[in-house]
Formats: structure tokens, sequence, C-alpha cells
């Protein structure tokens, strides 16, 4: 008889707690009495059983979620020892944690695991991630008051010596104060300045404290940490402390550093630090960590001895540097210093700082990093035209765009175009930046993405470099990065800008392997805006004319591919998109009115979806579309005239019943007539409007229903000249006279040469 299961027999409760977990290892079915998960439970607890911590977490987890019994037991043993319980899941990985949560039901039955933890956490030969982890899935719960917690924000920022609690407490402090702000502010200063207090008295440990914690918390609360941070007695402190203690100047250093995205904090580093800054840059150790502040303050013209090459050359310098931290700092750095001129051109020019700059990409760098050599490169890569203006209204670096640059009478130096586009060529194509980055495992952060969305953007100015950026992936990521959502901030302006470029300078055809050509039709809208109040008004800002045009030429694109009737059926489905559209058909620039006569040309070559919004004359709103074709066939502009042309044409060879009822309009056939008299000597808009005429007659059964274009004198004569005019015989036009000819004919009327004499 066989068997799929592992069964316990009589002596089950012998089973020792290594053994339950080898079977819970194996996925192999236990006996459903739960004496055998209390005794391990309790040899766990007891330290009689001695095993690894994976064992450990998966038999109080199985504990917890096989049987009522044993999860009460585990229950009764965190009141009664709880210290004994933590301690067994202090190295765990945490994935126990969910389930103990879910076994408490009140606040109440965690009050004891909580009193241990907060002895756990005052004893440092403890670790305690762990129970950072427990507690913040505790205060999911919301059973808490702020009394309850305020333990952590005096125990914690004493643990802050471990890189391992640091990010931990900063999540927790942050879900502390989302939930008890007041509350946490006034515990976190008390915290703080009794720490300060420590430190004054000599106290070992406590201004190291202060220091990690508010470096952690500043970007959390930038507003407190900064009023902590500038308390005269902490600064004196500090001042008193950096001069004796190498690592407590670094630690300050690395703090000011971060508190420079507060502006409060700038300031006073300008007006009160720099003399200590330049001593620290003057020694090796601490150099980079000083320059990194110098920049950020951005007080350069108050050093007295170190100037803006110095900065950027030690950032070059610290590039190459075996640490990870020092190589991030000084990218860092670079991303603040290419905001000016002066050093994007030294940049530039200096060959191994680029090629090092781009390499650090290809080691798979961290966010941060990735996000600051991104950002450089944007700064690179930037025309002059958009240094004073365009990039400051972008918002790039959002860090850096709050500095406060003091008045200079120097004038940056001018960059040249020439010296941008040799360095994209060189250091952007050639060492496949955005083909790095978008096959790299990592994925890449928000922020990152945005800054390469930038970069794409200002490649693809260059109508050179498009074909390059499209072979490194450049079309797939601008469609995830946009993912079909419409265009609301400047990144996406820029990436749907990038987009459109592509587009134009491209075959469609070839451009859409893992997407559909229509994902890319959302971005392309929003470029255009429509002005009836419900454009996003932050995007609305930035678009300009060239935004609509080049949207306009890149749909047109679109719709000359097999996707024209798709598109058709997208743009007539979508309100706020037609009315974009014939907004722009009305646009007082002739450029945009041309270009969305183009569109809705190609449209119509494939008029299924889109004949009815123009030629269901029976319809109000169609037929005012229809008319204003009409009148807007006697443009002075011949592109437009061909565009218009060519839509009457499509729509006339395509559908004869729409055909037969064009026969009928009395104003469409003066407008039609009329060019053709006055604008015979253009080629393309003459074939168009000879095909609509030769479309008409074809549908024609008889002369009374086609006597608006047989009985016309001037459309006679007109035919007439044309006929006589020596065109090639193998000519579209000539091919379409000699059809229309045939077809006059059978209403008793030539057309031939011998009449023109008669």
């Amino acid at each position: 008889m066989g068997r799929t299961s592992f069964t316990i027999c009589e002596d089950k409760v012998q089973m020792d707690a290594q053994q339950l977990a080898r079977i819970f290892h194996d996925n192999l079915k236990v006996d459903e009495s739960p004496d055998v998960y209390i005794k391990a439970l309790d040899e766990l607890v007891s330290g009689s059983s001695v095993i690894n911590v994976e064992d450990i977490e998966e038999v109080v987890l199985h504990c917890i979620k096989d049987h009522t019994e044993s999860r009460n037991h585990f229950l009764q043993l965190s009141r009664t020892r709880p210290g004994s319980l933590l301690e067994l899941l202090e190295y765990g990985s945490g994935k126990s944690i969910p389930a103990i949560v879910d076994a408490f039901s009140n606040a109440q039955d965690t009050n004891a695991v909580l009193r241990e933890i907060q002895k756990l956490l005052q004893d440092r030969n403890r670790t305690p991630a762990w129970y950072i982890q427990l507690i913040y899935q505790l205060l999911e719960k919301n059973w808490y008051t702020f009394s309850d917690l305020a333990f952590l924000v005096r125990v914690l920022p004493r643990r802050m010596d471990s890189e391992q609690v640091r990010p931990l407490s900063l999540v927790l402090f942050a879900r502390l104060h989302s939930s008890y702000p007041s509350d946490f502010e006034k515990e976190f200063t008390d915290t703080i300045d009794t720490l300060a207090i420590e430190a004054d008295v000599g106290i070992e440990g406590s201004l190291d404290a202060v220091l990690l914690t508010l470096t952690e918390l500043f970007p959390l609360l930038p507003l407190l940490c900064s009023q902590l941070l500038l308390k005269p007695e902490l600064q004196q402190v500090l001042r008193d402390e950096s001069t004796r203690n190498r690592k407590t100047l670094l630690l300050a250093l690395n703090l000011l550093s971060v508190a420079c995205i507060d502006d409060t904090v700038r300031r006073y580093i300008a007006d009160n630090l720099l003399k200590e800054l330049e001593t620290a840059f003057s020694d090796s150790d601490t150099k980079l960590y000083a320059s990194i502040v110098l920049i950020k303050t951005w007080a350069f013209k108050k050093l007295q001895s170190i100037d803006i090459e110095q900065l950027c050359a030690t950032c070059v310098t610290e590039l190459q540097s075996p640490v990870v931290k020092r190589r991030a700092i000084a990218v860092e750095g670079l991303a603040y210093l290419t905001l000016k001129s002066t050093v994007r051109i030294s940049i530039r020019a200096d060959g191994d700082a680029s090629l090092i700059l781009v390499q650090l990409l290809k080691k798979n760098p961290d966010s941060s990093t990735i996000y600051g050599i991104l950002s450089t490169l944007v700064n690179l890569t930037a025309s002059p035209s958009e240094q004073s203006s365009e990039q400051k209204s972008l918002n790039a670096l959002k860090a850096y765009a709050d500095l406060h640059v003091p008045a200079s009478g120097k004038q940056e130096p001018l960059e040249d175009d020439d010296e941008i586009d040799a360095f994209i060529e060189d250091y952007i194509l050639d060492l496949q930046v955005i083909g790095t980055l978008r096959s790299s495992k990592n994925v890449l952060m928000a922020n990152c993405k945005e800054q390469l969305a930038k970069l794409i953007y200002q490649v693809t100015k260059s109508r050179p470099f498009i074909q390059s950026c499209v072979k490194q992936g450049a079309t797939t990521f601008l469609l995830e990065y946009l993912n079909d959502a419409p265009v609301h901030n400047i990144i996406q302006i820029l990436a749907a800008r990038a987009l459109a470029r592509i587009l134009i300078n491209t075959d469609p055809k070839l451009l859409f392997h893992r997407h559909s050509p229509m994902n890319s039709v959302p971005a392309l809208f929003g470029l255009i805006p429509i002005l009836d109040g419900l454009d996003n008004e932050e995007a609305l800002s930035y678009l300009t004319t060239r935004d609509s045009y080049e949207a306009l030429l890149a749909l047109t694109n679109l719709a000359a591919t097999d996707s024209s009737e798709e598109l058709a059926k997208v743009i007539v489905s979508n309100n706020r998109y037609w009315l974009k559209l014939m907004n722009c058909v009305l646009d007082e620039t002739v450029q945009i009115q041309r270009s969305a006569l183009e569109l809705l040309a190609n449209l119509m070559a494939r008029p299924i979806n889109i004949a009815a919004k123009f030629f269901n004359l029976a319809n109000p709103e169609s037929r005012k579309n229809f008319d204003t074709l009409v009148c807007l066939l006697r443009l002075e502009d011949i592109r437009s005239q061909r565009a218009i042309a060519a839509i009457f044409a499509n729509i006339a060879g395509s559908i004869p019943f729409i055909a037969e009822e064009l026969l009928k309009e009395d104003e469409l056939i003066k407008a039609v007539i009329l060019t053709l008299k006055e604008q015979c000597e253009d080629e393309e808009l003459m074939q168009r409007l000879l095909f609509f005429i030769d479309a008409l007659l074809e549908v024609s059964p008889s002369k009374n229903d086609s006597h608006l274009l047989v009985d016309n004198k001037d459309l006679y004569k007109t035919l007439q000249k044309l006929v006589i005019t020596k065109l090639p015989p193998e000519s579209f036009e000539a091919q379409l006279l000699s059809s229309i000819r045939r077809r006059y004919s059978l209403f008793g009327c030539d057309l031939n040469q011998d009449e023109v004499g008669k």
C-alpha cells in the first residue's frame, strides 16, 4: 500500500523540533495533532533543542498557522517568556513576522513583547533589525498611542551606528511621524537635545548618534532637522569635537552635505563654515567630503583658497576610487558642478573624465549613482540655447534648482554646439549609454528614467543621431516610460517630443516590435493643447507651437502605414483627440493647419473609420466639418490645398455612394473647378483634383446627375487646355485626362483638340 505523505505514528509526540522543521522543509504532511508543535516550541524556548534560525522560523510559522492550540500556546509564551521567544528569532529573515502580527488580537496582546523589545534595543550586543521590522508591521494595526511607542524615538538614535539599523529606523520614524506628527517631533527634539547635552559633557557616542540620526532623517524632515542642527549649543559642540576627532569631522561633513537640501542650512554654511571647510579640503582624508559640501553650498565667490576647477578636479580624480561611496560622492559633485558652463566645457574636453563617467554605468552602480551620472550627462548634452532658460524651466535636478547663486559680474563662457554634438556622438552613442541602460539587469528607478528620457530628448534633437538612438532601444524605452498615459509634466513632454522626432525621421514600420503603434498616440496628442480649460496646467505652460507641429507630423507618418485604419478609429473615438485635430485644422499657424490637413488626407486613404466625420451630410456636425473642408480648399497655401484635394479624391475613389452625394454639392464643385483653373501648374494638386473629377464622373449614371460638372463651362475649358498640353502619355495626369475625356464622351461632349478651334 503506497503512501504519498509522511504520517506520524503513536510515538509522534516524541518528535523533536529539528525533525519537525525537516518535515516542513520537505513539504510533507504532518499529523493534525498540535502536541508535536507545542512540544517543539517549548524545546526551542527552553533551549533544549538547538537548530538553525531558518528552521526556527519554520516551526514558529507553522505553530501559528496550523493549529489553534499551538497558536494560543505561542501567544501564551509571548506574554510569559517574551525575551526567550524574541531571542530565537533575532537573526531571522522576517518571513514569520506577518504571521506573528496576525496572531495578536489587540495592543494588550503585544505589551509584554514591546517591553522586551525596548530592553533588547538598549542592549548593544543585540541585533535590532528583526525587532524593528516586527514593530513596523505592528504599527499597521493602528492599535497604539504614541506613548506606547515613544521609547523607539529615544532608543533608536543610539543604534544608528549600525548600517543595518539606519534605513529601517528611517522607515519606522517616517511611519511614526505620519501617524503622530506633533508628538513625534516633540519627542525627537527632546531626544536630540538630550544627546547634545551628553555630547557636551563628553559622553562617548552621543554626538555620533546626533549626527547619524540627523543625516538619516534630513530628507524626511528637513525643517525640523535644520532647526535642530543649527541650534547654537549643538554647533559649538560640533566645532569643538570636529577639531579633535577625525571620525566626528567626517560624520559632520556627511551631515552637512545632506543638509544642503535646506536653503537655511546652505546660507548658514556660506556665512559661518567656509573657513573650516577650506581647512578640511586641504586634508587628503576629508578633501572629498569637504568638496561636496562646498559644491552644494554654491558660494564659490566667497572661497579664499579654492576655486571651481579644484573642486571639479577632486571629483574627477575620485571617479576612479576603489571605494564605492567615494565614487558616488564624486558623481554627485559633478552633477552639481556641470550646471556651470565652465565645468561642462572642461569635462567635455577631458576625454578620460568623460570615458570614466560613462564606464561607471557599465559597472551596475546603485540607483543614486546612476541618477548622478545621468544628471551629469544631461547637463553635458544640453544645447547652449537651453542652459539659461529651458534647463531651469525643466526642473532638471530639482535638488539643485533652489540654489541661490551669488550674483557675479563674470559672464559664463559660451558653449559650442559642434562640441556638444561631438560629445554626444563619442560618449553617448558610440559608448552605447542608452543601450547599456536598456539592457541592464537593474530596474531603473523613476528618477533615473526621468533623466534617461531627458538624455534621449537631447540626443534626438540632432537628426543624424536619431537612427543610432533608435538602434539602442530608445523608442521602446520612451513607449514604456510614457506607458499610454496622458502627458502631465515636463519630463513626459520631453519624452513625447523625442518620440515625435523619432517617428518623423524613421519609417514607423521599423519601430514597433514589442509595442503597437497606437501606444504612441496618447503621448503625441499630449503635445497638442486644446485650450478648453481642461488641459493639464503644468504641461500647458511648456507646450509650444512646434510641439503641435511635430506631433501632427508624427501622426501623419503613422497614418501612412498599415495602421491607418486603427489610428483613425482611435482618433474619432476619443472626443479630445478629435477636438484637438479639428482645432489644428482651423489654426492660424499655416504649418499646423497644413499638417493637420495632411494627417486627415492620410487617414482618408482608408476612410472606413473616419468618413462619417465629414461625409455623413445629414448630420449637422458632419455637414459643418464638410463645409469647413470646402472653404479650406481655397487656402493660399498650396500644400494645404493638396491635402484637402487628397481628402476629397480619396473618399470619392473609395466609397461610391459618397461620391454620388458629392455630385450634388454645388459649393464643392465650384471650389474644385476654380482651384483647378487657377492652380493647374501644380502637378500634385492637379492630379488629385483630376482624380476627384474622374471618380465623380464614374459614379454618375446620367448627364442630369453630373450636370454640375459636365455643364460647367469653366471646367470644360480648363480640361480642354489640359488636353492639348503635351503631357507624357504614360503620366498619371495624361491617364486621368484620357479617362475623363471618355466619360465626357458618354454624355455627348468632346474634349479633343479639334473642338478647341471651333
